[in-house]
């Protein structure tokens, strides 16, 4: 085999088992031992005349001695915090922030090892008993319900007891019965509306930078207002099985089109149809923005997925540590249009797999998100979400590279190689590291309409207006010089928001007459912001830095301003709209790489206007801006027809 030569892919590879004709699951003999006592003791209780009850319990327990748990000081730790102060949100964030690195990983442990034979007799009893009173149990087969609605636990939480009870119990509560006589999709809405007129104000925290909470009970989840979608989603989950409603935890491991992956609830409907949601969202089937591409999309199963990349251990030399779960199942043409593609192995490679990856800023990275196998020279993909760009790899005992140069695989599901072009340069102008969007331009336009005032009453009531905001106020600060019948002296300035605007404004700067200082004073107006969040509160428009901003609990006129304590004659005012500062900032030093089966420099250069002009760029390119002054949002992209196309 050729030398192989290394790149860096987030990937960390542990050995596989010896080639068995079909594999098997290793569970230690103790393990096998307590497994079947459990099911001997529960079947015997049961004495189950009802076939499918028969059926779906033998399901769960031939499967249990696979199921492991997460458990240790940290997890004992998180559980006794949020269990004595959730009462008290705020104080239990700050106490969560100051403990999230202090702990090991838990260490796992099978759960038979920690669970009674009678509290999985009683799961089975009262998942059944529920399911029975729904008016759709008739269309959900047995498969789904064994998966989806009768397993005992959501993730790797230790188990606990009466989960399902308490949360059928608290939707009863305030719901009645009545959810029980409609249709899955009418009684998952019900459901889905209920939670999110609990969950509505739940604060997100990514996981990469979150709180590193482990996994825990539902039951204890279910009191944070706060967390990443890891938790929310397995309350999610929670509340749908207690009420005889499949549902599972579906995610995508990495978008195709941004540095970020997502998990959220999906009720299972059949074989190919879910009902996605999240319930910090007002409309179910809602989980992401509509400009967020998914690569692949995963759902996590209680039993084995015998078409899993794991259950093929015994031919591979080598696994991707996300593929080493045998709990994953592959659902991503159930969210976005997909195509089978085969990528030919351009070097001799003797792997039997291949790995389709997506580009992951935040690990400086590619990340495999897909498998395929190999065979006569060619990678077979399938269920590959089109419209981005991936690089197919393989991973061997002396290290991973590429089987062939990046490719766009478009909406059509067409492949096009991006195989840089050394004999063909040309000039590139920049003006950003990352793509804007839909949602980021809204936020800009958020401004027009917005104004500038002067007063001398606190009520504003005899305010002056300074300027008017008339478009899109860009990425930058505007600095306006004021007409002279305008310099005035006041003791009272603000940014005054107009209608579905939230206030926002990123920094807001008052200069007076003769001065190159802004103005200082008391921050004043409108009190709070949405989701009650302390970084977006009126003080974030002048705390001089231009990444945070404000963001009103109220759509319509909200404002922000200084008490000055004196009158000031203003002259000049400078501001910025809430957006990522993700453009080409004077001053800042960028590096620029094209991919050649690694990333080459193109050289480094320090921004003197709002944009970078690089010569000498490879035609065909993939190319990458790096800003080694600040910030680390970053995406590739191609230059076509003098523009940067974002992938």
């Amino acid at each position: 085999m050729k030398k192989i030569v290394w790149i860096i892919i987030l990937i960390v590879v542990g050995s596989c088992a010896r080639h068995n004709e079909e594999f098997q699951l290793e569970v230690p003999q103790d393990v096998i031992k307590k497994s079947n006592e459990a099911k001997e003791f529960v079947l015997k209780a049961l004495k189950p005349k009802d076939d499918f009850k028969s059926k779906s319990a033998r399901c769960l327990l031939d499967n249990l001695r696979y199921q492991k748990n997460s458990s240790g000081l940290r997890q004992k730790t998180y559980d006794k915090l949020i269990n004595e102060y959730y009462k008290n949100q705020d104080s239990l964030l700050l106490q969560m922030t100051d403990i999230k690195d202090e702990f090991p990983e838990d260490t796992e442990s099978y759960d038979v090892d920690l669970m009674s034979k009678k509290s999985l007799l009683n799961n089975i009893e009262d998942s059944y008993k529920t399911f029975l009173e729904c008016r759709w149990n008739h269309q959900i087969s047995l498969d789904t319900y064994c998966q989806y609605v009768l397993p005992y636990k959501i993730n790797k939480e230790p188990h606990t007891l009466e989960w399902k009870n308490n949360f059928r119990n608290e939707f009863i509560k305030d719901n009645g019965r009545s959810v029980f006589q409609q249709d899955i999709t009418g009684a998952a809405s019900k459901v889905h509306k209920w939670l999110f007129e609990r969950k509505s104000a739940f604060r997100l925290h990514s996981n990469e930078i979150g709180l590193n909470i482990p996994d825990l009970s539902v039951n204890t989840l279910d009191k944070l207002m706060f967390g990443s979608c890891h938790e929310i989603s397995a309350v999610g989950v929670g509340y749908m099985r207690a009420l005889g409603i499949p549902a599972a935890i579906d995610f995508a491991p990495t978008y195709l089109n941004t540095n970020a992956g997502h998990e959220w609830s999906a009720v299972i409907v059949d074989s190919t149809h879910c009902l996605p949601f999240d319930i910090t969202t007002k409309e179910i089937n809602v989980i992401k923005k509509d400009f967020y591409f998914f690569s692949k999309v995963y759902r996590r199963a209680y039993i084995p997925v015998k078409e899993s990349h794991f259950m093929q251990r015994g031919n591979c030399s080598f696994l991707p540590e996300f593929f080493n779960n045998p709990f994953i199942k592959d659902v991503t043409n159930s969210y976005t249009k997909t195509s089978n593609i085969n990528i030919e192995v351009v070097n001799d490679f003797s792997s039997k797999f291949g790995y389709i990856c997506v580009f992951n800023r935040r690990t400086l990275s590619w990340s495999p998100v897909g498998w395929g196998k190999i065979k006569n020279g060619i990678a077979s993909f399938n269920n590959v979400g089109t419209g981005g760009v991936y690089l197919a790899v393989m991973i061997e005992e002396d290290g991973s590279a590429p089987i062939n140069s990046s490719f766009v695989l478009n909406k059509n599901g067409k492949v096009t190689f991006l195989k840089a072009k050394l004999s063909a340069l040309e000039s590139v102008k920049l003006f950003r590291k990352i793509n804007s969007n839909q949602f980021k331009e809204d936020q800009k336009d958020r401004m027009i309409g917005g104004v500038f005032q002067g007063a001398n009453r606190l009520d504003f009531k005899d305010a002056i207006n300074l300027y008017n905001i008339k478009k899109n106020p860009g990425d930058f600060f505007n600095s306006i010089e004021l007409e002279s019948k305008s310099i005035q002296e006041f003791k009272y300035v603000r940014y005054l928001s107009p209608e579905k605007s939230f206030g926002n404004v990123g920094e807001v700067e008052f200069y007076q007459a003769g001065s190159s200082i802004p103005v200082k004073g008391n921050v004043i107006g409108t009190v709070g912001s949405f989701y009650d969040n302390p970084k977006t509160t009126k003080e974030a428009a002048f705390d001089g830095s231009v990444l945070t901003f404000f963001d009103s609990k109220f759509a319509d006129h909200s404002w922000v301003g200084l008490d000055l304590n004196f009158k000031r004659k203003i002259s000049k005012i400078r501001f910025i709209a809430r957006n990522d500062m993700n453009c080409v900032q004077t001053g800042n030093l960028y590096e620029l790489f094209y991919w050649d089966d690694k990333w080459i420099s193109l050289g480094k250069k320090t921004a003197e206007t709002t944009s970078l002009i690089y010569k000498n760029v490879p035609k065909n390119s993939l190319l990458w801006l790096r800003n080694l002054s600040e910030g680390n949002e970053e995406r590739i992209f191609t230059y076509e027809n003098g523009k940067q196309v974002w992938w």
